[in-house]
């Protein structure tokens, strides 16, 4: 099956449109089993509080993470991003916005971390 190239790029636009929707269904369900937490309502980082289960190491700015230390891992929040994404053209306007969110969401993160009950002094 051949498809001109206005045909092709239509129909990888359905597509994507199509695994987008289906991806906005099943992500409640996927964050409802992996805990994760949103930082700020509606927000392009979701986060997991865990604790670090390899060999002690120590990081390039002199901390040491040590087995069962507490941990956030940061999750792009997918739907949402790839959502925006379908409007931009080119890859740089994409890592722009990408850029630009992320830069906005990491105060909040920041936010959840001072107050976690967790933290450590």
């Amino acid at each position: 099956m051949y498809m001109n190239g206005k045909g092709d790029a239509s129909m990888l636009a359905k597509m994507k449109l199509c695994v987008i929707t289906i991806w906005t269904f099943l992500d409640p369900i996927y964050y409802a089993f992996t805990k994760l937490t949103y930082v700020e309502d509606k927000e392009i980082l979701r986060v997991k509080v865990t604790k670090y289960k390899g060999r002690s190491c120590v990081l390039a700015d002199g901390t040491e993470i040590k087995k069962n230390d507490l941990l956030i891992k940061i999750h792009l929040h997918n739907v949402i991003l790839l959502r925006e994404l379908l409007g931009l053209q080119g890859e740089t306007s994409k890592a722009r916005m990408i850029y630009k969110q992320v830069k906005q969401a990491l105060p909040g993160v920041a936010q959840y971390l001072y107050n976690h009950p967790k933290k450590t002094k």
